[in-house]
C-alpha cells in the first residue's frame, strides 16, 4: 500500500468487519491509514512512518516491523449494540443505551468526545445521528452510528424571533415607499441596509444583536432538517392543495402557482412544517389560507435555495432559507419571518407582519432532592387570560405556567397568548437530585419541621441525613421519621420521643456513643427505631408503672432487652431490694427465679439460662428472652449498648412434666427496639411451636392470646409466651418482621371475624379472655397453629373446652344453631362475676347457657351476664349455642332454643306447654313427650350417636331442628 493512502469507510462500515487474506507479506508505506484484520500466510508485515491501523496485522509465518511513530489499534469482536428512546412530545430528546459490548472495564464515546461514560447511557440527545465507540479495558474498541429522530414540533429561533426579516450574510434593501413593517424588527450580520429610511422599524446592522440571531437562525435551520417528515410529496400536489398538520418533505424546488390552504381541523397546535430540498416561489397574488385554527406561529418553511414572493401575494409562516435571496414583489404582504443565513434580503412595497409575542418567560424552579426526584417549574410572567405554556418542543397545552415531575435535564420554555403569538424561549437547567440534605436546625430541634432542613424538605427515604456536631434533634412530631443513611456526629443528640417512630433504610452511624441516639418511653408508649447496621450503640428506655405494693397480683410486666450484654443491676433493680422484683421463667421446674435468689435452687444462675446460642453472663440480660418485673415506684429505666438488628435463634425449647398445667410454656422476648409482626411464617421457622403466643396482660392480670392467623403485634421489648408441642422446639425471632406498629396486641374489627367473652369480678380488677373465631382451616379438633391452650393467671379461669383441652382462643370452620361450645370456669378470690359480649359477629345470635342455674341468656340482647360463684361450683358450668337472625320467620313471641350435650338434649325458653317429636333419619317417630312451664328441660336420650330431627309444636307454632348426639 503507498505512502499516505488511506482505506475509508463509509455507510455503516466497520473495521472489525474487514478482514484480508493475504498469501504473501504486508507492506503500508507513510502515514498510510489500514482498516481491517490482516491475516498473511507467508511472509514480512512491515508498517512504515506513522502508519495507522485501526484492525489488526498478524502474520503466519514471517516478522512483523513497526517503524517508530506508527500507531497501531485493536479491534473488538463485536460492534455496539443499543436500544433507542426516541424523542416525543413528553422528552424532546432521546435516549441510547449500549447493551453490547458491556462488562468490566468498558467505556464509551459519542461522536469520539472522550471515554468518560461507563455506564454506556447517553441521555437528553437531539435528532440527530451519532457515532458511538466502544472501548475496552485494553483499549480494543468498535464503532456504530445510531440516529435519533426528531420529531414534530416548533423548532426554538432563539433571538431570531424577534425579527421579520434579515439575513446572517448579504444586504437589506426596500424599493418603494410603501413598505411597512409591524410587530419586529430587520437587520443584517453582514452587509447595509438601504431604503428602509422611511419605514417605522427597529433595524440592527452588524452589531451583537445581529451575531446572536446568525447563529440562533442556523441552529432553527438545523433543528428543522433533523426532524423526520411524516410524509413526502410532489410539489406540484401543493399548488390549489389543502394540507394538514404534519412534516413534509418536498424533494425539489417549489412554486405555487394556486392559493395553498392549511388545516388545522380545530387544533390551535396544529405544526405545518414544509422541507424545500429547492428554492421557494409563488406566482403573483397566490395565498395562503388558514382554517380551523391554523396559526402563523406554527407554519415554517425550510428552503435549501432562495425565496421569491409574487406581487400582491400573501404569504404566512416562517421563511428559512439556507443559500439564496428572499425577494418580496410589489405588494406581496407577509404574517411571520423572511430569514436567510446566505443571501440579500428586499422588499417592495410590502406589508410584513409579525404577531407582537409574548415577552420572555420568567421561572422558578424547585429543583429535585431527596425527597422528590423530579422538580418542578413555574413560570411567573408572562401570565394574562388566555396564555398558554410549552415545554421542550410540547404542544401549548398547559394554562397554569407549572410543570411538575421534570427529571433532570435543559429545557426550553415558551408562552403563547391568545393571539397565537408566541414568546422567545427561555432555556433552564434541572438539576440531578442530591441525597443529601443539611440540617439547620433554624426553626426548632424537630426534624419533621421542613424548615430546620436545607432543602426545606423533610428528609425522605432516600435522603443522606448528618447531625451535626452538638446539635440536639427531636423526632416528636407524631409523624414518622425515614431517611437512607444517617450519621449522628460527635456530641450531637437525636431524640426518638415516645410514641415516634424512625426508619433508616441504609446504613446509621452514631459517633456520638450511648448518649447520642436516646429513644423515649412514657407512661402512653415508647419510640420505635427500625434500621440494620450492627454495633450501633444506642439509650432506649423503658417506663414502668408503679406496682400497688400490697397486691400481689398488680403491676407485673413482661419485658425483654434489645442490646446486647444488658446488666440488670443496677439498671433494671431498685436501691431497696424490697422496692422491685425481677423474675425468669424456668421451664424445667415450672416455676419463676427470682434475680434476689443466690441459694435455692433453682437459683438464678440457674433459672436464667436460654439455649440460643448466644455467650452471655447470667447477671444480664439474655437477647431474646423474656422476664417478669415490677417496682413499688414507677419509672423510666434504660437499656444502653449495642441495639439488636439481626435475627435471634433460641432453640431447645422443651416441655418438662406432663400435669403441671404450665409445662411446656417458654418466656422468650422481642430483642428489638420496635413491634414484631407475629404471622407464623416461614420467617420465623418454627419447629415444634404453637401458633398461638401469650403476652401478659397488665390490666386484667390475665395472659392475652396473639394468634398468627390473623396476625397480631408483640410490642417492642415485650416478653411473650410460645408453647412447645414436641420434644425439642425452636423459634427464630426474625429482623424481617420489624414493624412500628404500636398496637399492643391483636384486636380484629367488631363484628368481622370472632366471638370474643370475658370472665370478670364485677369490681374488674382482673379479667380472663376466651375467643371463638373463624379461620377456614380450623376443625373440629385441636388445631396446632389455631387454638391456644389456657394458661392461668391471676384473673378467674374461664376457657373453652375441645376433648380434653383446655382453651383460651378457639377456632372453628363454621358457626351454625346447631353447635354447643362448652366452657369452664373457675373462680379466684371474688364471688361474683360477669361473663361479657364484647365481640361477635354480624348476623348470629349467642347464646349463654349456665347449668348451675339453669339460666340461658341472649347475648346480643343482654351482652353480660351475671352470676355468683363458690369453691364447690363445678368448672363446667357453660355452654355457648347460637341461633341465626332471620331464619324461620314469622316465629311466636318466645322461640325455644334447642341442643344437645353429651347424650342428652336441652330446650330453654318453654313458657307454655310444648309437644315435643324426636325422629330419626329415616322419619321413625322415637318419642312424643309434652313439656309445661320450664325455664330450661334436660332430658337424657338413650340413642345411638347420629342425626335426629326434634319437632316442637306450640302456640300453633311448629318447628325441626337437627341435633347431633
Amino acid at each position: 500500500m503507498a505512502a499516505g493512502v488511506k482505506m475509508i469507510l463509509i455507510n455503516g462500515a466497520s473495521a472489525n468487519k474487514v478482514f484480508w487474506n493475504v498469501d504473501g507479506a504486508v507492506s503500508a508505506g507513510a502515514g498510510a491509514e489500514l482498516k481491517g484484520n490482516f491475516f498473511a500466510l507467508a511472509g514480512e508485515i512491515a508498517l512504515g512512518d506513522g502508519v495507522i491501523l485501526e484492525g489488526r496485522a498478524l502474520t503466519i509465518a514471517g516478522a512483523v516491523n513497526i517503524t517508530n511513530g506508527s500507531l497501531a489499534g485493536c479491534l473488538l469482536s463485536e460492534d455496539p449494540e443499543a436500544t433507542l428512546i426516541q424523542p416525543d412530545c413528553t422528552l424532546s430528546t432521546g435516549t441510547i443505551t449500549i447493551t453490547a459490548p458491556t462488562g468490566i472495564g468498558m467505556t464509551y464515546s459519542k461522536d469520539g468526545i472522550d471515554f468518560t461514560n461507563t455506564s454506556g447511557i447517553f441521555t437528553h440527545l437531539p435528532g440527530g445521528e451519532y457515532t458511538i465507540t466502544a472501548r475496552d479495558a485494553n483499549g480494543c474498541f468498535s464503532t456504530k452510528s445510531f440516529t435519533i429522530v426528531g420529531f414534530g414540533h416548533t423548532p426554538n429561533l432563539g433571538t431570531a424571533a424577534g425579527f421579520i426579516l434579515f439575513t446572517s450574510a448579504g444586504a437589506l434593501g426596500n424599493t418603494g415607499p410603501a413598505t411597512f413593517i409591524t410587530g419586529g424588527a430587520i437587520g443584517t450580520n453582514s452587509g447595509a441596509i438601504t431604503g428602509f429610511g422611511s419605514v417605522v422599524c427597529v433595524q440592527h446592522t452588524a452589531n451583537s444583536v445581529t451575531a446572536q440571531c446568525a447563529v440562533d437562525l442556523a441552529a432553527a435551520f438545523n433543528e428543522i432538517r433533523s426532524i423526520a417528515a411524516t410524509q413526502t410529496i410532489v410539489a406540484a400536489s401543493m399548488s390549489g392543495g389543502t394540507f394538514y398538520g404534519g412534516v413534509y418533505q418536498i424533494s425539489s424546488a417549489l412554486a405555487l402557482t394556486s392559493n395553498l390552504t392549511l388545516d388545522a381541523q380545530g387544533d390551535p397546535d396544529a405544526i405545518f412544517i414544509f422541507k424545500v430540498t429547492g428554492a421557494f416561489s409563488s406566482a403573483a397574488s397566490v395565498n395562503i389560507i388558514l382554517l380551523n385554527g391554523a396559526s402563523v406561529s406554527n407554519i415554517f418553511w425550510n428552503v435549501d435555495g432562495a425565496v421569491g414572493i409574487g406581487a400582491s401575494a400573501s404569504m404566512k409562516g416562517t421563511f428559512l432559507a439556507l443559500a439564496g435571496e428572499i425577494a418580496f414583489g410589489d405588494g406581496a404582504t407577509l404574517e411571520g419571518r423572511a430569514l436567510t443565513i446566505a443571501g440579500a434580503a428586499n422588499a417592495y412595497n410590502n406589508s410584513m407582519s409579525l404577531c407582537i409575542p409574548p415577552t420572555m418567560p420568567v421561572v422558578t424552579i424547585i429543583q429535585p432532592n431527596c425527597t422528590n426526584p423530579t422538580g418542578t417549574i413555574t413560570i411567573t410572567n408572562p401570565i394574562a387570560p388566555g396564555m398558554k405554556y410549552r415545554i421542550d418542543l410540547c404542544s401549548y397545552t398547559n394554562t397554569s405556567g407549572v410543570f411538575l415531575s421534570v427529571p433532570e435535564g435543559t429545557y426550553s420554555l415558551s408562552a403563547k397568548n391568545a393571539a397565537g403569538c408566541i414568546s422567545p424561549v427561555t432555556n433552564v437547567v434541572v438539576l440531578a437530585p442530591t441525597n443529601s440534605i443539611l440540617w439547620t436546625g433554624s426553626s426548632d430541634n424537630e426534624w419533621n419541621n421542613a424548615g430546620n432542613w436545607i432543602p426545606a424538605v423533610v428528609p425522605g427515604s432516600s435522603c443522606d441525613v448528618v447531625i451535626p456536631i452538638s446539635a440536639l434533634v427531636t423526632i416528636g412530631s407524631g409523624s414518622a421519621a425515614v431517611c437512607n443513611n444517617l450519621t449522628i456526629e460527635t456530641g450531637a443528640v437525636l431524640t426518638i420521643a415516645a410514641g415516634n417512630s424512625a426508619t433508616v433504610t441504609g446504613s446509621l452511624t452514631n459517633n456520638s456513643g450511648i448518649n447520642g441516639l436516646v429513644i423515649e418511653s412514657s407512661s402512653s408508649g415508647t419510640g420505635s427505631l427500625i434500621h440494620s447496621t450492627s454495633a450501633v450503640t444506642a439509650t432506649i428506655q423503658r417506663f414502668f408503672n408503679d406496682a400497688n405494693w400490697t397486691d400481689g397480683k398488680d403491676g407485673w410486666h413482661f419485658i425483654s432487652s434489645p442490646v446486647a450484654a444488658q446488666a440488670i443491676s443496677p439498671a433494671f433493680t431498685a436501691e431497696l431490694a424490697s422496692d422491685y422484683d425481677f423474675y425468669a421463667w424456668y421451664e424445667p421446674s415450672n416455676i419463676w427465679v427470682n434475680f434476689k435468689n443466690n441459694s435455692e435452687p433453682p437459683d438464678w444462675s440457674t433459672g436464667n439460662t436460654l439455649n440460643n446460642g448466644l455467650v452471655n453472663n447470667a447477671l444480664d440480660f439474655y437477647v431474646g428472652k423474656g422476664y417478669l418485673v415490677a417496682y413499688n415506684s414507677s419509672a423510666d429505666k434504660s437499656f444502653s449498648g449495642e441495639i439488636n438488628v439481626s435475627d435471634v435463634v433460641i432453640q431447645d425449647l422443651n416441655i418438662t412434666g406432663n400435669t403441671n398445667p404450665n409445662r411446656s410454656w417458654h418466656l422468650l422476648g422481642n430483642p428489638f427496639p420496635c413491634a414484631l409482626t407475629w404471622d407464623a411464617t416461614s420467617d420465623w421457622a418454627l419447629t415444634n411451636i404453637a401458633g398461638v403466643a401469650k403476652i401478659w396482660n397488665e390490666v386484667n392480670q390475665s395472659y392475652t392470646d396473639l394468634t398468627s392467623t390473623p396476625t397480631s403485634v408483640i410490642p417492642s421489648m415485650n416478653g411473650f409466651m410460645v408453647q412447645a408441642t414436641g420434644e425439642t422446639g425452636s423459634i427464630t425471632l426474625p429482623a424481617s418482621k420489624r414493624d412500628h406498629n404500636t398496637q399492643p396486641f391483636y384486636k380484629a374489627t367488631a363484628s368481622e371475624t370472632r366471638i370474643v367473652l370475658i370472665a370478670s369480678p364485677l369490681d374488674k380488677s382482673n379479667a380472663q379472655t376466651s375467643t371463638l373465631y373463624l379461620h377456614p382451616e380450623a376443625t373440629p379438633q385441636f388445631d396446632l397453629m389455631l387454638d391456644s391452650e389456657f394458661l392461668a393467671g391471676y384473673a378467674p379461669e374461664f376457657y373453652s373446652k375441645s376433648d380434653h383441652y383446655q382453651l383460651s382462643t378457639n377456632a372453628f370452620p363454621t358457626f351454625n344453631e346447631n353447635m354447643v361450645i362448652p366452657f369452664g370456669f373457675v373462680k379466684n378470690e371474688a364471688n361474683n362475676y360477669s361473663v361479657e359480649l364484647t365481640e361477635s359477629i354480624d348476623g348470629l345470635i349467642v347464646y349463654l347457657t349456665d347449668l348451675t342455674t339453669n339460666t340461658v341468656q341472649n347475648l346480643n340482647e343482654h351482652p353480660a351476664y351475671i352470676f355468683s360463684a363458690s369453691d364447690n361450683d363445678s368448672p363446667d358450668r357453660f355452654l355457648i349455642h347460637f341461633g341465626v337472625l332471620g331464619v324461620n320467620n314469622p316465629e311466636p313471641v318466645t322461640k325455644i332454643n334447642v341442643w344437645t350435650y353429651e347424650k342428652s338434649i336441652y330446650l330453654s325458653q318453654v313458657t307454655e306447654k310444648t309437644q315435643m317429636e324426636i325422629f330419626d333419619l329415616q322419619g321413625r317417630l322415637l318419642l312424643i313427650q309434652v313439656l309445661n312451664d320450664n325455664q330450661l328441660t334436660g332430658i337424657a336420650l338413650p340413642y345411638q350417636s347420629g342425626v335426629y330431627i326434634v319437632r316442637l309444636t306450640y302456640s300453633g307454632y311448629s318447628h325441626s331442628t337437627k341435633v347431633i348426639l
